[in-house]
């Protein structure tokens, strides 16, 4: 299908799926008792999109997404939790240090709010990072920080990306029911399909420049 008609058609369906999407997380979510459901809802929901950013011609979208809830469900939740803990921790150290004052808070405070930096990227290419490679557990979080210091610049982008299509949504409300985390991933994923790409060709440059010195 060419042309305007071919346009119309991708375009529809693009917001179909993602409204759809959209449906499925928060349903999987509710179902999971939300603590326990939307780690493996949001796994379920960048797998479908990583297989539709990849041009998957197989992918059944309801079918992808109830594989992944059910195959990462406590895998996914063990990542979910540590990272809710450690935002918990963040929340109420950022509380407490903004109501102090003298040198010693202010140098805290500084800390605090570099560490809520690096949370925040490793947060948000967290879930793209586990759908794309098989790694060890705790080999996500460190993968997933070692990309924010290596590809910085793509980091940004990132965390750009995510407010400013959460800026949109915001200002549209009436969108979030049916777009608010489905278009979200849809971009970090996007986006973050592109730093690994970038990440992958730096470490091989690297490994390359290694073994010639050696």
């Amino acid at each position: 299908m060419n042309g305007l008609t071919g346009k119309l058609y991708h375009a529809s369906e693009f917001i179909m799926n993602m409204a759809y999407l959209n449906i499925l997380w928060i349903g999987s979510t509710l179902l999971g008792g939300i603590v326990f459901g939307w780690a493996p809802s949001t796994v379920a929901l960048f797998t479908v999109i990583r297989k539709w950013i990849m041009k998957d011609a197989n992918l059944s979208i309801y079918r992808t997404y109830k594989e992944a809830y059910k195959k990462e469900f406590l895998k996914a939740n063990g990542l979910g939790l540590i990272m809710a803990a450690v935002g918990l921790i963040l929340t109420i150290n950022i509380q407490y240090f903004v109501n102090q004052v003298g040198i010693l808070f202010f140098t805290l405070k500084f800390f605090t709010f570099f560490i809520v930096i690096i949370y925040l990227a490793t947060a948000l290419i967290l879930f793209p990072l586990y759908v794309q490679y098989e790694l060890p557990f705790f080999q996500y979080l460190n993968k997933a920080v070692m990309i924010g210091f290596v590809k910085p610049i793509w980091t940004l982008i990132l965390i750009a990306g995510f407010f400013v299509t959460s800026f949109i949504l915001l200002t549209l409300p009436g969108f979030i029911p049916f777009f608010g985390v489905s278009l979200c991933s849809y971009i970090l994923m996007a986006i973050a399909f592109q730093t690994f790409h970038s990440f992958e060709k730096s470490m091989k440059s690297a490994e390359h420049f290694i073994e010639h010195s050696v």
